[in-house]
C-alpha cells in the first residue's frame, strides 16, 4: 500500500466515532472488534426493552416494543454465530452492559412511553450510523456484510417507530441527546474491552 493511501486510510478512521481509533494491522482484528461490539449492542438493545416493558407492563403500546425486542434477540443469534465462526471473544462488560441497558429502559418507561420511544428513536440512530460505517469497510464479498445489512433495516425500522411515537420537545431533545451521548460511549468501550 502506498504512503498516501496508507494516510488516507488512517484518516477515515479516525474521523469515524463509530470505527477504531487506528486501522488494524490485519482483517481479523477489525471483524473481531466489529462482531464484539455488535453483539454487545444487541444484547444491550434487548436489556433496554426488557427495563422499558417492566415499566411499562400495563401499556397498549407495549406489543411494539416487544417486536423490536424479537427483532433484537435474532441480531443477538446472528452475531453470537458470528462468534464461533471466527472464534471472537464476547465483551467482557456483558453482565455491565445488561444492568445498564435495563436501568437505562426502566427509566425510560418510568418517565412515560413517549420517553421509551424517544430513547427507542436515539439509540436506533446511533447504531444505525455504527453498521452504515461498518458497511463502508467493510469489502462487499465478505459474508459479516449480510449479517450488518440485515440487522441495519431492522434497526432503521425501529428507529422509525421511536420518532413517530415519540412527541417534540426540548425535554424529548434533551433526553435524545443524553441517550445519545451514552450510547455512543458504550460503544468506545465495547470495542476495547
Amino acid at each position: 500500500m502506498t504512503t498516501k493511501k496508507a494516510q488516507a486510510k488512517a484518516s477515515d478512521y479516525s474521523d469515524n466515532p463509530f470505527l477504531p481509533a487506528q486501522p488494524f494491522p490485519h482483517e481479523r482484528s477489525r471483524r473481531e472488534r466489529m462482531i464484539r461490539v455488535n453483539l454487545a449492542g444487541e444484547e444491550g438493545a434487548i436489556a433496554l426493552y426488557t427495563g422499558q416493558l417492566k415499566a411499562l407492563k400495563d401499556h397498549e403500546r407495549c406489543s411494539l416494543i416487544e417486536e423490536m425486542e424479537e427483532h433484537e434477540q435474532e441480531h443477538v443469534a446472528l452475531f453470537q454465530r458470528e462468534t464461533v465462526k471466527f472464534n471472537v471473544r464476547p465483551s467482557a462488560l456483558r453482565g455491565l452492559w445488561h444492568c445498564l441497558g435495563v436501568g437505562a429502559g426502566y427509566a425510560a418507561g418510568r418517565l412515560g412511553f413517549d420517553f421509551a420511544m424517544a430513547q427507542t428513536e436515539a439509540v436506533e440512530t446511533v447504531i444505525a450510523d455504527h453498521y452504515a460505517a461498518q458497511l463502508k469497510v467493510l469489502p462487499k464479498d465478505d459474508p459479516l456484510c449480510g449479517v450488518v445489512e440485515a440487522c441495519l433495516a431492522d434497526e432503521l425500522a425501529h428507529r422509525d417507530h421511536g420518532h413517530q411515537e415519540s412527541r417534540p420537545g426540548l425535554d424529548m431533545d434533551a433526553w435524545k441527546a443524553l441517550t445519545r451521548l451514552g450510547t455512543r460511549l458504550a460503544i468506545a468501550v465495547a470495542k476495547r474491552l
